[in-house]
């Protein structure tokens, strides 16, 4: 329903593709709360993910939260999020767990935000362990403005890079990394 909420917690849930996808274009979300589920993708090949976010249709001044979760398995991206020109967004992702179990090529990033247009945006990372073989946390963020980005206490391991901030015409950012343990093979803190 619009400006509904939609919240998937407490379930165990495997697939070789999409394990849980969101694409809520045209039914306007005020809020999405994925917490306390177990998900697992044992055997994949490409574009597969195992939370899935293009909130194209999601409100203005609407929250996603993604907590306690323990992700496990062969993914693209084990998180990836989309939308375009919405504003007054917050994003927490905390106290989450992945694993990746092998190199996917062209892939394999632990959490994967992309966001073209908007404006008051706020993201907080806090308190996850996330071990991949691609990147760590990769956002790309394009024509954006005030816009506050918080990681803290999180275990960051990338086989290519821990953080890679891939970033066009941005106005106002506030950033703050703070306490984190990050380690990859190729860049620690990519900034682009």
């Amino acid at each position: 329903s619009n400006k509904g909420d939609l919240v998937i917690a407490d379930n165990n849930i495997a697939s070789s593709s999409m394990v849980i996808d969101i694409q809520s274009e045209g039914v306007y979300l005020k809020r999405i709360n994925i917490e306390n589920n177990t998900i697992n993708c044992p055997i994949s090949d490409y574009l597969s993910f195992g939370i899935y976010i293009d909130v194209s249709g999601i409100s203005n001044n609407a929250d996603i939260i993604i907590t306690n979760n323990n992700m496990i398995g062969d993914l693209s991206d084990f998180v990836r999020i989309y939308f375009e020109y919405i504003n007054n967004i917050t994003v927490i992702f905390e106290n989450n767990n992945i694993n990746g179990n092998r190199y996917i090529p062209e892939g394999g990033d632990g959490f994967s935000l992309s966001t073209f247009g908007g404006n008051n945006n706020s993201y907080i990372f806090l308190n996850n362990n996330i071990n991949v073989f691609g990147t760590a946390l990769y956002f790309y963020q394009d024509m954006i403005n005030n816009t506050n980005v918080i990681l803290a206490n999180n275990n960051l391991t990338g086989d290519y890079e821990g953080i890679c901030f891939d970033m066009y015409f941005v106005e106002n950012l506030t950033m703050l990394l703070t306490n984190n343990y990050i380690m990859a093979t190729n860049l620690g803190v990519d900034f682009e």
